[in-house]
């Protein structure tokens, strides 16, 4: 029989034991909780609000705002045509916002370009580089611009961000599609792969341009500031812990043997 000093010592131990995993867990939780608090996606935009623009040849321009569903308040859109290799001149470029989707399209015979242009209240063409007032979009470990590409019907979708600071200057970042895209898929344009010297915790206006080669429909999903490793699940790390435990229920059945 087991003496009372050798109770008391197995209970004790199993209470360290317990107290000890109970605080590890604890300490992991916050440390998730305030880690997913801190990656909170910054919408740039959710293509919510409508919009249209439409150019048979010249610039043409939109905005629409205030909104709270657009960083800054405000969206201006622009789109142009390039070349109208047609006879037809009422063929056109355009470019739409709507239903959580931005829409860009040439006509057949048509090369044109889009833009996107996230600066505040300025209902012009020239851009405000101080138009979203100095904004953090690094806040919280923030690392990249995403963006589901939803369509395109063919390849060559050429994707552009730029962002400003709030003295002008600019980093900026190109993709272009090598194959269609007929089911959605997200695109991740890392601030660490922008070129140019822009300072990202104190951005005055973002712009992103599209271009398609002719007769092209291409439709994006909202643009957003997000981190582009996740955050482990709570979960799976109650997972980690409840092995730990199992490995230390196994160390106390070793002692009690002994």
């Amino acid at each position: 029989m087991k003496d009372k000093a050798q109770v008391s010592k197995k209970n004790t131990l199993t209470k360290t034991v317990q107290t000890t995993v109970a605080a590890l867990a604890s300490t992991v939780l916050l440390g998730v909780g305030n880690a997913q608090a801190n990656t909170k996606n910054i919408f740039i935009d959710e293509f919510l609000d409508f919009q249209m623009v439409e150019s048979t040849g010249p610039l043409t321009n939109s905005q629409v705002g205030p909104t709270g569903n657009i960083l800054g308040g405000y969206r201006d859109i622009f789109v142009e045509v390039v070349n109208n290799n047609s006879n037809n001149p009422y063929l056109s470029s355009n470019l739409s916002v709507v239903n959580g989707e931005g829409s860009f399209n040439n006509d057949a015979g048509i090369t044109g370009t889009g833009m996107i242009r996230w600066d505040g209240v300025n209902n012009s063409q020239t851009l405000n580089p101080q138009g979203l007032g100095g904004i953090n979009i690094t806040q919280g470990n923030l690392d990249s611009i995403s963006m589901d590409i939803m369509l395109a019907e063919a390849a060559g979708l050429d994707m552009t961000f730029t962002i400003y600071d709030m003295n002008s200057n600019s980093s900026s970042i190109s993709r272009i599609l090598n194959s269609s895209t007929l089911t959605s898929k997200a695109e991740t344009f890392l601030f660490q792969d922008f070129v140019g010297t822009a300072d990202f915790t104190n951005v005055g206006a973002i712009q992103l341009d599209i271009s398609s080669p002719e007769s092209m429909d291409a439709i994006v999903g909202p643009v957003r500031i997000s981190k582009s490793t996740p955050v482990p699940e709570p979960t799976s790390i109650l997972g980690l812990l409840a092995i730990g435990a199992v490995g230390t229920g196994s160390m106390l059945k070793q002692k009690k043997n002994n």
